[in-house]
């Protein structure tokens, strides 16, 4: 399993729960019509903590592709900006795509703690 991790600027123009509103009733939709091969997508989003100055991403975006020359493929088109143009409408509506950063998962540990 390959992960393909991308953070997200929303538009300054939208609050948080607008943002969060149209990725899950519009894009997040959209974009699973182009998702062949993927085996999980989620989106956590985030914020400051109380105090802290803005963050510089509104979510983690995570799809997790099954087999390695997809994911090669995935991550060329996206380092070449090659995106469905309905996509590409639709980012326009919701992120500051200046902002938007992807990157490959390479490794990954977790520390399960027993419970006490």
């Amino acid at each position: 399993m390959h992960k393909l991790v991308i953070l997200l600027k929303r538009r300054a123009d939208l609050t948080p729960e607008q943002f969060r509103a149209y990725y899950e009733g519009q894009h997040a939709p959209l974009c699973l019509r182009y998702m062949i091969g993927v085996s999980h997508y989620a989106r956590r989003y985030i914020g400051p903590g109380p105090g802290m100055p803005d963050l510089p991403f509104d979510v983690i975006t995570e799809v997790w592709i099954k087999d390695r020359a997809a994911f090669d493929m995935v991550l060329d088109a996206m380092g070449k900006g090659i995106l469905p143009d309905d996509v590409i409408a639709d980012e326009a509506q919701l992120f500051d795509r200046a902002q938007s950063r992807f990157c490959a998962m390479l490794a990954e540990h977790e520390t399960h703690i027993p419970a006490t």
